[in-house]
């Protein structure tokens, strides 16, 4: 059967979708472009209400050109919502949760036989494991490893939890052997993701495992990066800032989400530890690895963020010059214990500290950019940039589709296609927007 599948959402929703891919390539389907599918499947995001928008227009889209196809839609937005979906869109003809994903080959043939619409959704307690069939979507150099799913933390803003269920970590030596087999298949980078990769271990062996993680996987060989994303504040300690200091392979990047730095905001967003916690965050990583790349964001408009919180979050930014910075501006999330507090912000004052904070972390960024001007770094190509049509590549200090790039000035684009995911030795020369400028050093 031809299988068409979009992926919709972060990362994490992304392996989830190379997970479906896998099983159904196993399974004998040809995966083809949804617009040539029998099925088409959309696995989606639902984290905020934008999220959701994509995803219906997605499957809006689909429905106005469906014809003879089937559409099954998959993830967090069935979750969520449920049959609700089905009362909107009843052209679907399968909602599954996010405890399903690894049955897909059976609900699809089941799809396909039945012309009734199915609906599966259960208590989420899925997990995939270094045995289960895995097609990646991103390019063959670098792949996502999740190593644990679901969520324990209670942020008074966040559905996850709801959506996802509790945190539950998968096997050491099940990461270690899909990280293997990733290296011997050819991905020189793997980058660790989960809701929070600092809990990694604590459920499974009773303490975090993520140092002792991130050391085994630097055995091992073909590996050239290994990136953490999404760590939490107030479990960063020294070990895992060693760890990273130390181990060649690691990336010196860390993505520490504060969400905040005023502590009245904090314990509203019931997030744990506190200006603290994340201030010792901050500050150890760069005692212990002066040269760590730090990403981070923050949620701006939070109910009862009163000028002064909001001063306080742009005084803390300017203090530690964050390397990257993701700005979000509150959302009111259904079910959520913030959507019902009292003292919610105006709509235009949210948009104004959005600008606001975007000002100033745009000064920072252009700052600690122009001062890399001469220096050489190692990065890996990327192909041609399609936002501004450049040969471009991608140091330790960027994360792949978040951050920025490094666009190359002495590439063809021929000679970038063919270079993609070779590694490289760049010597900065400038800047184009937010993006690093740079040349190849040839003849190595």
């Amino acid at each position: 059967m031809r299988i068409g599948v979009i992926s919709l959402g972060c990362p994490k929703n992304l392996v989830d979708s190379e997970v479906m891919l896998g099983l159904l390539l196993e399974a004998g389907h040809q995966l083809v472009d949804p617009d040539e599918a029998e099925v088409v499947i959309v696995n989606t995001c639902a984290f905020i209400r934008d999220a959701e928008r994509e995803a219906e227009a997605v499957i809006s889209e689909i429905l106005e050109n469906k014809g003879n196809r089937k559409l099954i839609v998959a993830g967090c937005l069935p979750q969520r919502r449920g049959e609700e979906l089905l009362r909107r869109f009843p052209g679907i003809d399968a909602l599954i949760g996010v405890n399903e994903f690894l049955r897909i080959d059976r609900i699809v043939e089941e799809v396909a036989r039945d012309s009734k619409p199915l609906i599966s959704i259960s208590r989420p307690e899925a997990l995939y494991d270094h045995l289960t069939p895995r097609a990646l979507g991103t390019p063959p150099h670098y792949a996502y490893v999740k190593i644990a799913e679901g969520c324990s933390h209670a942020c008074s803003f966040c559905v996850i939890p709801r959506i996802r269920g509790r945190y539950r970590s998968r096997e050491f030596e099940s990461v270690l052997a899909e990280a293997a087999a990733l290296a011997e298949s050819g991905v020189k980078e793997i980058i660790l993701i989960a809701q929070d990769t600092t809990r990694y271990g604590i459920d499974l062996y009773g303490r975090p495992m993520i140092a002792d993680l991130l050391r085994e996987l630097a055995r091992i060989e073909g590996l050239r990066w290994i990136r953490l994303l999404y760590s939490y504040p107030s479990r960063i300690d020294e070990e895992l800032l060693r760890v990273i200091a130390e181990e060649e392979k690691i990336c010196k990047y860390l993505d520490i989400p504060i969400q905040h730095i005023n502590d009245e905001i904090l314990r509203r967003m019931r997030r744990e530890g506190g200006s603290e916690a994340v201030r010792r965050a901050v500050e150890m990583a760069r005692e212990i690895a002066p040269d760590i790349a730090l990403r981070s964001t923050v949620i701006v408009g939070f109910p009862g963020e009163r000028e002064e919180h909001f001063e306080e979050l742009l005084d803390f930014i300017s203090e530690a010059e964050f390397d990257h910075l993701g700005v979000f501006i509150f959302s009111p999330e259904e079910g959520t214990p913030a959507a019902g507090m009292e003292d919610q912000v105006p709509d235009e004052v949210k948009r104004e500290r959005y600008e606001a904070v975007v000002e100033v972390q745009t000064a920072i960024s252009l700052r600690k950019k122009g001062k890399m001007a001469g220096k050489r770094v190692e990065a890996v190509v990327e192909g041609v940039d399609p936002e501004t049509d450049m040969p471009c590549a991608r140091a330790e200090f960027q994360a792949p589709e978040i951050d920025d790039l490094i666009l190359i000035e002495n590439l063809s684009r021929e000679e970038a296609e063919g270079l993609k995911g070779e590694f490289v030795e760049v010597e900065i020369t400038g800047l184009k927007g937010l993006d690093l400028l740079g040349r190849i050093r040839r003849g190595r």
